[in-house]
């Protein structure tokens, strides 16, 4: 009975898939378009790794906050936001802590 229903099932699904499947123009489509990326992918990766390099510090922290600004406005630049992580402080309490327990 479970192997009638699982072809049932499967029957379904590649009906259901052949209703959906693409034309043969949508086909080479799709495949000139997967083909072109493989070319331009790696080519787009280098030249981002090439901008990187050439970036100086100053332009990368121009950069980060241009795109803090873009993805949440002001509210990221609170006047009581704290300009360090944290983890300095945290790195000083881990080493008063290691002196106290020796």
């Amino acid at each position: 009975m479970e192997d009638a229903a699982l072809s049932r099932e499967s029957r379904i699904a590649y009906d259901r898939h052949m209703e959906n499947a693409p034309s043969a123009d949508e086909e080479a489509l799709m495949k000139r378009w997967v083909d072109q990326w493989k070319i331009t992918g790696p080519e787009l990766e280098r030249i981002k790794k090439e901008e990187l390099r050439a970036m100086t510090e100053e332009e990368a922290k121009r950069r980060i906050v241009s795109v803090m600004e873009a993805r949440a406005g002001d509210r990221w630049r609170r006047p009581d936001r704290r300009e360090s992580s944290g983890l300095i402080e945290q790195q000083r309490y881990f080493m008063r802590f290691a002196r106290l327990s020796r």
